[in-house]
C-alpha cells in the first residue's frame, strides 16, 4: 500500500490496482470466494469525479483484458446538475467500452445528509454485488487523513478508512489509499480525460469539506507533510486494529465476560475488535459504554447491530456473565415437519440440528408418546396449556437457556401435551407402556458435522 513519490503518474496507479487485486484475490480465497480458477469481477464506483474516473480509467486500461469490469453510478437527485452528472458517466463508460448501471437512489434529507447519502449509495452497490465481485473506491491519500481527523475529532478513535472489507455479498476495496490526489489528477491529465466536479464539496459547512478546505492547508503549511504523516498514522492504526481483530476473530460467539478486560477503555477496544472481526465496524462509543452499563448494573444488556458490511443484521447480549453475538437469521425459525410425518426428523435450530427418530429398541434414553408427534414452540404450548408457562421457565433456566432464545426453542409435544424440552428435560414414559404408540429418540448434533 505505499507509494513511491518519484514513480510516474500511470506506473503509480498501475502498481497499486496490481496490489489491491492479488490482495482482494487472496482474501477472497480464504474467505471461500473467488480465488484460483474462478475470476473475480471488477465493479467501479463511479461518481464522475476525478478520483473514480482515475479508477475506472486505469482498471480498463490495465485490467479490462484479464477481468470483467462493470462501473456503477448512483444518481442521489440532490443537485440540479445530477442528470447531467449521470449522462457524463454514460459517455465514459461508452468510450471505454465498460458497461455502466445507473441508479437513482433515494435519499432521507432528515438530519446527517451526508451519512444518509452514504447509506443510500453503499445500498445500491450492495444490491449490484455477487460473492465473486470486488467493488473499487476512489479514495486517496488525502481522503484518509481528512477520515482520520474527523474520526478524532469527534472521539471515534484513530482508525481510517479500510483498505479492504466485506460489502453485502461481495468485497470492496480502495486501491489508491496511499496516493495523493494529485497522482490521481495527473494521471487523467495525461490521458486526457475530463470528469465533474461536484459544487457541494466547496460547501464548507459539512465537516468534511471543511477539514479539507480549512484546517488541512492550514496544517500543511506548518507541516508540509501533515497529510502523508495522518496517512502513516491511520494506516498504524488499523494494523493495530487488525492484529487485536486477528485473535477475537478465533473467539467463539459465546464468550465468558471473564475474557473482557475489566477496564473501561480496553473493554471497549477489545468489544469494538470483536464486532469488527464479525463485520460491525460503525459501533459508537457510546454504544458500547451504554452495553457494558447494563451488564454491570443488572447482568443483562442488549445492542442491537445494524447490518453493514457483515453478513447481516445481529445483537449482542449478555445474561449469567456471558456475552452472546446473535446472527438475525440464527433466531429465526426454521421449518418444522408437521404432525404425522414419518421419522426420522431433523430440524436445524440456530446452529445445531435437532434429530428425532424411531427406537424399536427401546434403548437408553427413548422416550415414549402416544398419538402423532409434533413441534411445538413455546407460545404454541402456552396456548395450550395455561399451566405450562411456569414449568417451562424451570426447564429453560436449569438448561440455561437465554431468555431470547425460549420463544422459538422446538418442544416435542404428543396428544398428552409436553414430552421433551430437547437437551434438559424428558417426560417419564415406562408406566405408561400399554398406552403408548411408540418410541423415540431425541438428540442435538452438531450441525457442521452433519453437513460434512
Amino acid at each position: 500500500m505505499s507509494s513511491d513519490p518519484d514513480q510516474t503518474p500511470d506506473k503509480a496507479l498501475a502498481q497499486a490496482l496490481e496490489s489491491a487485486i492479488d490482495y482482494a484475490w487472496q482474501q477472497a480465497a480464504v474467505e471461500g470466494a473467488g480465488g484460483a480458477g474462478r475470476p473475480l469481477r471488477l465493479v467501479v464506483a463511479l461518481s464522475g469525479g476525478a478520483d473514480s474516473t482515475a479508477v475506472l480509467h486505469a482498471v480498463s486500461r490495465y485490467l479490462g483484458n484479464r477481468f470483467t469490469v462493470l462501473a456503477l453510478h448512483a444518481d442521489h437527485g440532490l443537485h440540479p446538475e445530477s442528470g447531467r452528472w449521470a449522462e457524463h458517466c454514460r459517455q465514459l463508460c461508452r468510450r471505454l467500452r465498460v458497461p455502466l448501471e445507473v441508479e437513482s437512489v433515494a435519499v432521507s434529507e432528515v438530519g446527517n445528509l451526508e451519512a444518509a447519502a452514504r447509506e443510500a449509495r453503499y445500498g445500491f452497490f450492495a444490491r449490484h454485488l455477487s460473492s465473486d465481485d470486488v467493488l473499487l473506491f476512489g479514495h486517496h491519500q488525502q481522503d484518509q487523513a481528512e477520515t482520520l481527523l474527523l474520526r478524532i475529532l469527534q472521539g471515534r478513535g484513530a482508525v481510517g478508512m479500510r483498505y479492504y472489507g466485506r460489502l453485502g455479498q461481495g468485497h470492496f476495496i480502495r486501491p489508491f489509499l496511499s496516493l495523493p490526489k494529485e497522482q490521481l489528477v495527473d494521471y487523467l491529465t495525461a490521458a486526457g480525460e475530463d470528469w465533474v466536479d461536484d459544487p457541494s464539496n466547496s460547501e464548507i459547512h459539512f465537516d468534511r469539506n471543511y477539514l479539507r478546505h480549512e484546517l488541512l492547508p492550514i496544517l500543511s503549511q506548518r507541516w508540509p507533510g501533515a497529510v502523508q504523516a495522518l496517512a502513516r498514522v491511520s494506516a498504524d492504526a488499523g494494523a493495530q486494529a487488525a492484529l487485536v481483530q486477528r485473535y477475537v476473530a478465533a473467539l467463539p460467539n459465546q464468550v465468558s465476560f471473564d475474557l473482557v478486560p475489566h477496564s473501561r477503555i480496553e473493554a471497549r477496544v477489545w468489544l469494538r475488535a470483536f464486532l469488527a472481526s464479525r463485520g460491525h465496524h460503525r459501533i459508537t462509543d457510546g454504544a458500547i459504554d451504554e452495553y457494558f452499563r447494563q451488564q454491570k448494573d443488572s447482568g443483562r444488556a442488549f445492542m442491537a447491530l445494524e447490518s453493514q458490511d457483515s453478513d447481516g443484521a445481529a445483537s449482542l447480549h449478555a445474561w449469567r456473565n456471558e456475552l452472546y453475538y446473535e446472527r438475525a437469521e440464527d433466531g429465526s425459525r426454521m421449518s418444522w415437519p408437521d404432525a404425522g410425518t414419518p421419522l426420522p426428523w431433523r430440524v436445524r435450530w440456530r446452529q445445531q440440528i435437532l434429530e428425532i427418530e424411531a427406537d424399536h429398541n427401546l434403548a437408553r434414553g427413548a422416550v415414549g408418546y402416544t398419538g402423532q408427534l409434533r413441534m411445538l414452540d413455546r407460545e404454541q404450548l402456552i396456548e395450550m396449556d395455561d399451566a405450562m408457562a411456569q414449568r417451562l421457565k424451570k426447564h429453560f433456566q436449569r438448561g440455561q437457556i437465554p431468555p431470547w432464545r425460549r420463544s422459538g426453542y422446538p418442544l416435542v409435544c404428543d396428544e398428552q401435551g409436553l414430552v421433551c424440552v430437547p437437551g434438559i428435560w424428558q417426560r417419564e414414559t415406562s408406566a405408561q407402556a400399554d398406552k403408548l404408540s411408540g418410541y423415540c429418540a431425541i438428540r442435538w448434533l452438531n450441525s457442521k458435522k452433519v453437513e460434512a
